[in-house]
């Protein structure tokens, strides 16, 4: 009885997570989208601060590649919750070990290695930007999200060999 409550209560966590998830989406296209018309105020504000037009124009497109960034790692994200989603309903069926659970785990550890590739893409633009001494925020790589992603990886496999496993099982009785 307390698993079940532990699956239904993530899958509610993940469900708000989600809609949390295409909001951010929402926010960042329109910022992005935005971020071309109010291009001269954008660069005015920047000039007033770092006094140079280079400078400026590299900010600005700062901005616009962190926003960029941010729509990919909402398509990541997507892809992660749709298929934990997945995990939890068969879990909730009682049946997790299937081939299509295994292709899903894979499918989170692919979201889950494209977040690290675009939080190692943010460290290097927070490098770009700070080399310029326009004010960022300090980036520091995530080795446990590196570990995670390797876990992931090997967990689909874990499922992939159970799945096979219990069918081969199933053809035996």
């Amino acid at each position: 009885m307390a698993r079940d409550s532990v699956i239904s209560g993530t899958a509610t966590v993940v469900r708000v997570l989600a809609v949390l998830n295409v909001a951010a989406g929402v926010g960042f296209a329109a910022a992005l989208l935005v971020s071309w018309p109010a291009g001269t105020l954008l660069m005015a504000r920047l000039l007033g601060k770092y006094h140079d037009p280079t400078v400026a124009f590299a900010g600005l497109t700062g901005i616009r590649l962190v926003l960029a960034i941010g729509l990919i790692a909402v398509w990541a994200v997507y892809r992660l919750f749709t298929a934990l989603a997945a995990i939890l309903a068969s879990l909730r069926r009682g049946d997790p070990f299937l081939p299509d659970n295994a292709a899903r785990v894979r499918t989170i550890a692919w979201a889950m290695l494209a977040l690290q590739v675009l939080d190692t893409a943010l460290g290097g633009l927070e490098f770009w930007l700070a080399s310029l001494h326009i004010d960022v925020l300090t980036w520091t790589p995530s080795v446990g999200g590196w570990l995670s992603v390797l876990v992931a990886f090997v967990l689909a496999h874990v499922f992939a060999r159970g799945a096979a496993m219990r069918d081969d099982l199933a053809g035996t009785v």
